[in-house]
């Protein structure tokens, strides 16, 4: 029987991928109010970076004593490709 998730640190926790070079738990200040938020950072085998966070689908600002430690939320993955600087002669 599986858990659901129901904020963004089970969720990392549930996608990790503990002892592989390159993920990482991103902690960062949550853009609702003073709590963390939680994101996967995975380095993919070919240079590129893929973010993976569990958000709320409507969100909306909290008073400061009423955290949202539960929420109705989605998976959104974020890719970023590796691309090559051509070099250039400056003289």
């Amino acid at each position: 029987m599986s858990v659901p998730i129901r904020n963004c640190l089970q969720f990392v926790l549930a996608v990790a991928r503990y002892g592989r070079k390159g993920d990482y738990m991103l902690i960062r200040k949550s853009h609702w109010g003073w709590f963390p938020h939680f994101a996967a950072i995975f380095e993919m085998p070919d240079g590129s970076i893929m973010r993976m966070e569990y958000v709320p689908v409507e969100p909306r600002k909290q008073h400061w004593w009423s955290l949202p430690l539960f929420f109705k939320g989605k998976v959104v993955i974020t890719e970023y490709a590796v691309t090559r600087k051509e070099e250039r002669d400056w003289i």
